[in-house]
């Protein structure tokens, strides 16, 4: 190698390295994004299904009511019948 290449070859290896440095600059930044992301996402999820669990509570209340009263009812009819 003569020492006139020398100069192509360091600027070729800063240029390398100053693409090096950008990807892995942007990958930090979409490895930092992703993570933002998954944690709004899980706190948004745990907040749904804390909903869901009392929604669904609350059908089961409603349910078990419509069920009581419709017992209510027949034996009303039933003992207006007999």
């Amino acid at each position: 190698m003569e020492p006139a290449d020398y100069p192509s070859e360091v600027q070729e290896d800063w240029t390398n390295r100053e693409n090096i440095e950008t990807i892995c600059t942007s990958l930090k930044t979409v490895v930092e994004f992703l993570n933002r992301f998954y944690s709004s996402c899980r706190i948004r999820l745990a907040e749904m299904d804390n909903r869901l669990k009392t929604l669904e509570r609350k059908m089961d209340r409603l349910d078990a009511h419509t069920a009581y009263n419709v017992t209510i009812q027949e034996q009303i009819r039933r003992n207006a019948a007999a």
